[in-house]
């Protein structure tokens, strides 16, 4: 929480959804080098901090970038493609996993998806923050009379 805090109050998104998505692949990437299993599973903790850091800040970008219906077809679509890859991607790991023999060859590949999501959240076009109410230029709300 305190990564999308932070990047709800100074209105970045790219480097609050990069740094967390390739620390989770450097923890991903450290856990099937290590032996032990305490520093796999510490490894594996790490992936999971940078995974869990990074969703808050994903699920703004279809909203910031997208406006109106094609906001709400854009978070669709997003949502849809993550309910197809929550069934598609263990059977995946499953298959590397049994035709190598080790379940590390599925791990370095969602370390490589996770490095190539944070190289394209740097790609995502800049947005122009949000002012709040306080800060936001006074509008007349009726035509005043200047005093004399």
């Amino acid at each position: 929480m305190p990564v999308a805090r932070h990047s709800d109050r100074t209105g970045e998104r790219r480097w609050h959804l990069a740094v967390p998505c390739a620390v989770a692949a450097h923890g991903f990437a450290l856990s099937t080098y290590f032996e032990q299993p305490f520093l796999a599973l510490a490894a594996t903790a790490l992936a999971m901090i940078g995974l869990m850091a990074a969703v808050p800040v994903f699920w703004n970008l279809p909203s910031a970038v997208l406006t109106g219906a094609a906001a709400a077809s854009g978070i669709a679509l997003v949502n849809s493609l993550s309910n197809l890859s929550g069934f598609v991607g263990p059977s995946v790991i499953g298959l590397i996993t049994q035709a190598t023999g080790s379940s590390r060859a599925g791990i370095v590949i969602l370390a490589l998806f996770l490095f190539v999501a944070a190289g394209l959240a740097l790609t995502t076009r800049r947005e122009r923050p949000v002012l709040e109410p306080a800060e936001q230029p006074a509008r007349p709300t009726s035509y005043q009379v200047p005093e004399t």
